[in-house]
């Protein structure tokens, strides 16, 4: 009976060595992991072969609004983009009033470039963006963006 008892015993603190050696080598690994896709090339510890179970793809840590320098209008972005009101100008154009998070207001045109895109349209109910985004290769897609005038 006593030689289950450490038989038992044995088992478990072999158990906890074995997790807390895998929560070492991931917490390293993750670290490895914020390195640049330079290190994700370089040979593993053993110091013949890179580390299989790495991603080739570096990706970016995360997608945060695009750092804009301009000031007004070309820092304004399409996703905090909120419309107030569209009015039809002297020359019979649409202008669209619109507000971001810090609640100023700025008066859009077809045609004017934003942070991270453009104005194509602008009817009596609706504003068309044109957004430029970048995908995890890297590669520029663009994509209509329409707004709508909030009910009143």
């Amino acid at each position: 009976m006593k030689g289950w008892i450490i038989l038992g015993t044995v088992g478990a603190v072999l158990s906890m060595l074995v997790a807390q050696a895998q929560q070492t080598a991931s917490s390293s690994s993750g670290q490895q992991s914020a390195q640049s896709g330079a290190a994700a090339q370089q040979p593993t510890e053993s110091g013949k072969r890179r580390d299989p179970f790495r991603s080739l793809i570096v990706r970016q840590q995360t997608q945060q609004a695009p750092a804009c320098r301009a000031p007004g209008k070309g820092a304004l972005v399409i996703g905090q983009i909120q419309i107030q009101g569209i009015v039809r100008g002297i020359n019979n154009e649409w202008i669209a009033v619109v507000d971001n998070r810090t609640k100023r207001s700025f008066f859009l045109r077809e045609g004017d470039e934003l942070c991270n895109g453009a104005v194509t349209k602008i009817v009596e109910d609706s504003v068309t963006f044109e957004e430029k985004t970048t995908d995890a290769f890297g590669r520029t897609r663009n994509r209509e963006v329409v707004k709508q005038l909030p009910p009143s």
